[in-house]
């Protein structure tokens, strides 16, 4: 018994719990997400009512076959690199198609560099190094386990706050001056709902406030001063995205996501009984 406690805790057990989770995130997730989500709730990002996306994606050299899912915020699964495995993009239902824009090509930057797979493949390779380290360093498995499941986590955090800061830039240079406003809005929206409902942030993003800010300073080398309440028609878009965003973060938990995704595929199989 204590031979197989003491197996659970080897640190090259951390480097099995990697290759799960990098199986999961990026090959058994987004199958499974295209097999759950029904017909009706899933379409080709080609045929987008934005049809100023097809020649972006063709630019880019981006998959094409990308689908578009409601749900309660912004996030890509897939990527370029594994191109048999289906890539989804995950979308808020807001109102501004300025902010949806520019949100859509922060996304769509992560999977025309494959952030996801890259982010498990750094964990992988640094828990694999640091398991090999430790356990020559030490036979002490209480040392040499933690340090196989903080430092790989560590170096996956800040890959994802860098290749998170890229994404913006790769946005805010491919966004018009009106999707610019529009990412103003957003950040502004998010800013708003994190500060009065007091949701915990995401420690693998920038702040919110730095990501307002520099796209704030990009208007501003334009020469643009900019407030969503400029015009009664900003201020109502802003104002909906709120709304929009708190129900999303109140809906959003991973498990009301999963138990979302399960409720579906059983509804999809007993349709086809």
């Amino acid at each position: 018994m204590f031979s197989v406690i003491s197996n659970m805790y080897s640190p090259y057990s951390c480097v099995v719990g990697h290759l799960v989770s990098g199986a999961w995130n990026c090959i058994i997730q987004p199958i499974f997400l295209d097999k759950a989500i029904s017909g009706s709730e899933k379409f080709n990002l080609t045929t987008f009512e934005d049809k100023e996306l097809d020649g972006f994606l063709e630019a880019e050299e981006i998959r094409t076959d990308i689908k578009l899912i409601s749900g309660p915020g912004y996030v890509s699964t897939g990527c370029n690199l594994l191109s048999f495995i289906p890539a989804q993009i995950m979308t808020l239902q807001i109102e501004d198609k300025e902010a949806d824009r520019f949100v859509m090509k922060h996304e769509l930057s992560h999977i025309k560099n494959n952030d996801q797979v890259f982010m498990h493949l750094i964990g992988l390779t640094t828990c694999v190094a640091i398991a090999i380290l430790s356990t020559r360093l030490t036979s002490k498995k209480i040392i040499s386990f933690p340090l196989t499941l903080i430092i790989p986590s560590i170096a996956q955090i800040l890959y994802m706050r860098y290749r998170e800061a890229k994404a913006d830039d790769f946005a805010i240079s491919q966004a018009t001056d009106e999707e610019l406003k529009g990412a103003f809005r957003f950040f502004s929206a998010t800013n708003n709902a994190t500060q009065d409902h007091k949701f915990a942030l995401d420690i693998s993003h920038p702040s919110i406030l730095s990501r307002l800010e520099k796209v704030n300073k990009v208007l501003e080398a334009k020469g643009i001063s900019y407030s969503p309440d400029d015009t009664q028609e900003d201020f109502d878009k802003w104002s909906h995205m709120c709304d929009k965003i708190v129900e999303g973060q109140e809906e959003g938990s991973a498990i009301k996501n999963l138990q979302r995704l399960f409720s579906k595929l059983k509804e999809r199989l007993r349709k086809k009984d």
